[in-house]
């Protein structure tokens, strides 16, 4: 995990990005720990998705069948597609997260 700052507003956020040598690893741990557990069901049916509570459409993370990316279903219940080197950012405020571009992540964040 990495701690990194918004560059406008200054609040620090928890950082992963994914990389090729582990690429769901730790991040998967560090997800679940954070309470979005694997979704159970045929990921080609996204919305058939069930949590370990048997509950649909809530938050968690699966692999996306046909590209293999990790997808995070967050709070607000958005599904984001992260490749690798991509970063998966946790908001502070929210205790969402959010899958950024490793482009992105360089114009908006410096790491602390």
């Amino acid at each position: 995990m990495l701690l990194a700052r918004r560059k406008y507003d200054l609040y620090e956020v928890e950082a992963q990005q994914l990389n090729e040598q582990h690429p769901f690893n730790n991040t998967t741990k560090w997800l679940i720990e954070h309470g979005l557990p694997w979704l159970k069901g045929d990921p080609s049916r996204a919305d058939l998705l069930e949590n370990p509570d048997k509950l649909r459409h809530m938050p968690g993370i699966y692999i996306e069948p046909v590209f293999g990316d990790l997808v995070i279903r967050n709070k607000t219940r958005i599904a984001m597609h992260a490749s690798i080197g991509d970063w998966i950012i946790r908001d502070p405020i929210t205790d969402n997260f959010w899958v950024v571009k490793p482009n992105a992540f360089a114009e908006l964040y410096e790491r602390i």
